[in-house]
């Protein structure tokens, strides 16, 4: 009986064959980063940037299937698809308004150090969204906006800063705004260590209900500390937590849709877009082909997604958008044209 056993393979073919296969494997453990980026500075920064992680499977997948390891391909192309289905959860969904009213919301980071207010003034007072949200901004660019003859006709309802810190936002809308005053509903309770945890944060300082053609909202703003060390990453996500006990507190009972325009220092696929959705049932609006808005002055595929329109259940997304004019931030406006639930 012949001998039909396969001859062993030449060193070389083994050689790429455990290359492939360690290539396998340094991606397969990018997956445990989602699962565990909570609990990790590191891991969340690698659950960030999770589209780069999906390209580098698929990419690696072309070489190794015309090397024919077929299996270490279909691993590899599971690993890009796990990924790719983890980035599309977690988002708005999207609807074609029909007739219905739609509300825009722009949420733009200008910058604390911005070197050009008059550049921001003039982006604003063009009137791109129904309602504009500043974060860090500026109080020489706020005392401005106050000012301007052109963004009182554009926007006559206005909350500017009342002193100058860096976490001052500013919130201009079309539309009627009535203040949420939470600090006096704090003091009421007479809860004065909730008011030094919360003072310092957009949502406690100024939310607003919007009353808009298309029903009411609460519309607000969130800026999280950037994680460029451990240290911030810690403090941002405690920032997150405090954040959660105010919408859950203060503004879910109101039983409105709520639009928060924010800065999270973090893309779709990290740990604080998905705890907002998870803990609080906040969704990016953002789709997922859209492109990213920060650094400025790249261009579109070396940009990540930081800022958004976070929003609950029931709100869906008409368009969403970048603006091309950053108007001397490194962050570029982004617009969400959304549909609010009847």
């Amino acid at each position: 009986m012949p001998d039909t056993t396969p001859p062993p393979r030449p060193p070389r073919s083994r050689l790429l064959t455990r290359a492939c296969w360690c290539a396998v494997l340094l991606l397969a453990l990018t997956l445990p980063a989602r699962l565990l980026a909570g609990t990790s500075w590191m891991l969340d920064m690698l659950a960030n940037f999770a589209p780069a992680l999906a390209a580098a499977a698929l990419l690696t997948a072309l070489p190794v299937l015309l090397l024919r390891r077929w299996t270490a391909a279909l691993t590899l192309l599971a690993i890009a698809l796990t990924h790719l289905v983890w980035l599309a959860s977690g988002r708005a969904p999207q609807a074609n308004p029909g007739g219905a009213a739609t509300l825009s919301v722009m949420s733009f980071n200008v910058r604390a150090t911005n070197p050009r207010p008059d550049a921001c003034a003039q982006l604003v007072a063009t009137g791109p969204a129904d309602v504009v949200v500043l974060i860090e901004c500026p109080y020489r660019l706020a005392t401005y906006l106050e000012s301007s003859d052109a963004i009182r006709s554009a926007y006559p309802f206005r909350a500017m800063p009342e002193e100058a810190h860096e976490w001052n936002g500013a919130i201009l809308s079309r539309y009627p705004l009535e203040h949420l005053a939470l600090r006096d509903q704090l003091r009421a309770e007479g809860r004065r260590d909730e008011l030094q945890r919360y003072r310092f944060q957009f949502l406690f300082q100024r939310s607003f209900i919007v009353h808009a053609p298309g029903g009411d909202a609460i519309v607000s703003g969130l800026w999280l500390t950037s994680p460029r060390s451990a240290a911030r990453w810690r403090d941002g996500n405690q920032e997150l937590r405090l954040a959660g006990e105010i919408i859950e507190r203060y503004l879910r009972p109101r039983g409105l849709p709520i639009l928060i325009a924010c800065d999270l220092n973090a893309t779709p696929s990290g740990w604080r877009s998905r705890e907002l959705a998870r803990a609080h049932g906040l969704r990016r609006s953002k789709p997922l082909s859209s492109p990213g808005s920060w650094p400025a002055d790249r261009a579109a595929p070396a940009r990540i997604a930081i800022d958004d329109v976070i929003v609950s259940a029931g709100v869906r997304v008409s368009e969403w958008r970048v603006l091309d004019d950053s108007a001397g931030s490194d962050h570029r406006p982004v617009v969400a044209t959304l549909v609010l639930p009847k």
